[in-house]
């Protein structure tokens, strides 16, 4: 397969940017959430392009120049957070792999052969949203042999808990199966529950459509659920209907609930007046008022504090030095300032989700490549420098100039 040459164009994009440029408005019944999760479970893989390390691997703060090595050789670099490790990196990108194959039948995972499943006669679908233990709730029964549970605080028709290799996922109905769209805001809080599941914490302000000028994590939010609860009577419009005469300044919320069955899905609320999120596959937009939606900017902006950017999954870059005793060890002094400051990190290959990237012939990953491991849980530095929830592990190459992926 003929890939294209990619140019190097990403900069500084925020993760809840790209997830809410993704989601389709209900305007047009595009059904993208159930596709993309089924794709996940046949294990079709598409890697982006470019993985462009260390822009998304989350923050992209350059270094200032007393914080760098005295060896004059060497270029000002990045801080890039890894959770509590930081990192400091040269300025070049990482260009991953790309491919597109189905995983063998050996190499799927429990999840990904049961990513939808049929119970009291309804369609569930997974996003591989754990379910945390204090969160559920009645036995419902047992689905081909695994345990089915409640989620509290949620109508068991809208999610439910399946235990599978002992960890609860949530397997949430599809916003298809309604046959009608919340037309006001209030009908769309009161279908999801959404007064006592939603919970806004991390934001980022966004000027000019695209423009970050910040991140931050609120105090409190309580005040701005109460004025989204004023806002019942707001009516659902076509997202080509907002007004982008203007410009389009917003805070951009991003949500992780596994209650809800989202990973670091978007809510914003715009400065003219709008409330969108892509809560639900689709995306909603309600137009709330410029009155309303300025109370919740300035509340937001008094009542938070600065932050890091978080981004939507870690993404660590190093030399495969060697795969032993369960894990993979990965070295980072390719992508340091100093090498001498490089550090091993390791990786599990008891997580079939590495091990095939590692065992199956046509992912094409060996000892001495350049490879980038995509994680979500952090990095157990008292553990060994373990990564934690690690998705794959993927060849990569360095690029100067222009990014290219290899064919």
């Amino acid at each position: 397969m003929k890939i294209p040459k990619f140019v190097h164009t990403l900069g500084q994009i925020d993760d809840d940017l790209i997830a809410s440029a993704a989601a389709p408005t209900v305007r047009v019944a595009r059904p993208w959430a159930k596709w993309a999760i089924l794709a996940a479970s046949l294990g079709v893989v598409v890697l982006a392009g470019v993985i462009a390390l260390p822009m998304l691997l989350g923050g992209n703060h350059k270094l200032p120049t007393d914080e760098l090595p005295t060896t004059e050789a060497l270029p000002l670099g990045n801080v890039v957070s890894f959770g509590d490790l930081d990192r400091h990196y040269k300025d070049q990108d990482v260009v991953g792999q790309e491919g597109a194959f189905a995983w063998p039948e050996q190499y799927k995972t429990t999840l990904e052969k049961h990513h939808y499943i049929i119970w009291s006669l309804r369609e569930y679908l997974t996003n591989t949203v754990p379910v945390r233990s204090e969160h559920l709730g009645d036995r419902l029964g047992d689905y081909l042999g695994y345990e089915v549970r409640a989620i509290k605080g949620v109508d068991p028709e809208q999610a439910i808990a399946v235990k599978i290799d002992g960890v609860y996922y949530n397997y949430r109905r599809s916003a298809e199966y309604y046959s009608d769209q919340p037309a006001t805001l209030g009908e769309l809080f009161d279908r999801y529950h959404l007064s006592e599941l939603l919970e806004l914490d991390r934001f980022s302000v966004v000027e000019n459509k695209f423009d970050v000028k910040g991140y931050y994590a609120l105090t409190d939010d309580a005040y701005i659920l109460e004025v989204l609860a004023s806002c019942r009577d707001a009516k659902m419009i076509d997202d080509t209907e907002m007004r982008y005469d203007t410009p389009n300044d917003y805070l951009s919320f991003t949500i992780s609930s596994d209650r809800l069955g989202v990973h670091k899905v978007v809510l914003y609320i715009s400065k003219d007046g709008y409330f969108k999120t892509n809560l639900f596959a689709y995306s909603y937009v309600y137009e709330i008022g410029t009155e309303a939606a300025g109370k919740m900017i300035d509340y937001a902006m008094a009542n938070s504090t600065e932050k890091a950017a978080e981004p939507y999954e870690y993404r660590l870059a190093g030399t495969l030095i060697k795969v032993e005793d369960g894990y993979a060890y990965i070295d980072d002094s390719i992508m340091c300032t100093d090498p001498d400051q490089g550090m091993i990190f390791r990786v599990s290959t008891e997580d079939l989700r590495i091990r095939r990237w590692l065992e199956y012939e046509h992912a094409g990953v060996d000892v001495g490549d350049l490879v980038v491991v995509t994680f979500r849980g952090g990095i157990a530095v008292e553990d060994g420098n373990l990564i934690l929830d690690a998705r794959s592990i993927v060849e990569a190459h360095l690029s100067g100039g222009d990014a290219y992926v290899p064919e």
